[in-house]
């Protein structure tokens, strides 16, 4: 009887621990998710710092220099190699300069904007943008690399967003699920607290830590994949190079929350082992001595 009664309580420990670590994981990927798309209310000031840093990578710039040639004439291609480094420069500063990246932003935001407040669509004009950068680079070429009729042909553009709309609103109604599934965690705890005792602190611990590893494995492992994917696709280099800093910049605050988990999760188990070790010695010296 005796051993019957161990195996069916090591049983429902593992089997409550397990699902424990499943509630706490549904848990965890929907907050995740919340956090991704909290951040798209900075999407603007992000976009800005992101141009600014691949504006200083040369391969980016040259991609770039390398895509208005497409289109050009004969002429027009002669002045841009003549002209490149000028060009170069005037890429560069354009996408450290305010008056880009408060343009740049605040279109950004505006597209943000209404993905968070669940729109369908929005009416963007970009007019703005491209005229300053086609000012610039055509007064560095020396030539018309951006004519006035590639200009005109840019019109305030009335953006679908059902889809992206959708995928927030979806995250927004899950937010009683995620309430839930951390309180799911937590009764089960006190399920395992009643079969384990403070043995309890140890599992909590290894799941913080198991599960915030596993997503911070996943967040930085994603861009390696991703690159794989992007070198074989017939994308310019700057498209190429600005795909995983938005990603990392969409997902930031998860490695954040991520890597908080593991160590509280870390700290929770050596907690819990140097308790142990305190408790046992006291226990042993409260038993009653046999006299021979």
């Amino acid at each position: 009887m005796g051993g019957g009664s161990q195996i069916g309580r090591r049983s429902a420990v593992g089997l409550v621990s397990t699902l424990a670590w499943l509630s706490l994981f549904i848990a965890v990927a929907s907050t995740a998710a919340s956090l991704t798309v909290g951040s798209l209310n900075h999407v603007g000031t992000s976009a800005s710092m992101l141009v600014k840093d691949i504006s200083e990578k040369p391969s980016t710039i040259n991609s770039i220099i390398d895509e208005f040639k497409k289109n050009a004439d004969a002429k027009t291609v002669a002045e841009i190699e003549k002209n490149r480094a000028k060009i170069t420069s005037t890429i560069s500063s354009l996408g450290s300069s305010k008056e880009f990246q408060d343009l740049l932003a605040s279109t950004l935001n505006q597209i943000s904007q209404a993905i968070l407040k669940g729109s369908n669509s929005v009416k963007v004009d970009f007019s703005k943008i491209a005229s300053l950068v086609a000012s610039k680079v055509n007064e560095a070429s020396k030539s018309r690399v951006i004519s006035q009729k590639e200009l005109a042909k840019i019109k305030p553009q009335t953006l679908d967003l059902s889809k992206q709309s959708q995928a927030v609103v979806n995250v927004h109604n899950k937010i009683k699920e995620v309430m839930l599934a951390w309180i799911l965690w937590l009764i089960l705890l006190a399920v395992l607290y009643l079969l384990t005792g403070w043995r309890v602190l140890r599992t909590a611990g290894w799941h913080l830590f198991t599960i915030g590893m596993v997503f911070l494995l996943v967040r930085f492992g994603a861009p390696v994949v991703m690159d794989k994917i992007l070198s074989n696709s017939t994308w310019p280099t700057y498209q190429r190079e600005l795909v995983p800093q938005v990603f990392n910049s969409l997902t930031g605050s998860i490695v954040t929350f991520s890597a908080v988990l593991a160590l509280v999760g870390l700290l929770i188990v050596i907690l819990e082992r140097l308790l142990r070790e305190r408790i046992r010695p006291k226990a042993s010296q409260m038993r009653p001595s046999v006299v021979a």
